[in-house]
């Protein structure tokens, strides 16, 4: 039995959140999604939202997560990224 499809919505989403920006290079909180759970995000049903992504990315905001790794390299894929920088987010 997968881990990731037997957690709760918010954990899924977080988690899909999290391995997004650690595709750019980023680790909130220095979290980085390992690869066998990264494996596991396709069997998410009905799969994560743009807009659960949003949500989770401005609770991180709230809750005053630290966003590791921002180099300017990073920041630029952030930017490009079509869940963040493209829907209108920033790392601040």
């Amino acid at each position: 039995m997968a881990w990731l499809t037997s957690q709760k919505r918010l954990v899924q989403c977080y988690v899909a959140a999290t391995a997004a920006l650690n595709d750019c290079g980023i680790r909130p909180d220095n979290a980085e999604i390992k690869p066998w759970i990264r494996e596991e995000l396709t069997d998410i049903i009905p799969p994560v939202t743009p807009v659960e992504i949003d949500t989770v990315l401005y609770g991180m905001h709230a809750e005053g997560v630290k966003f590791h790794n921002t180099t300017p390299d990073n920041v630029a894929k952030f930017d490009q990224h079509e869940l963040f920088g493209k829907r209108g987010h920033k790392l601040k």
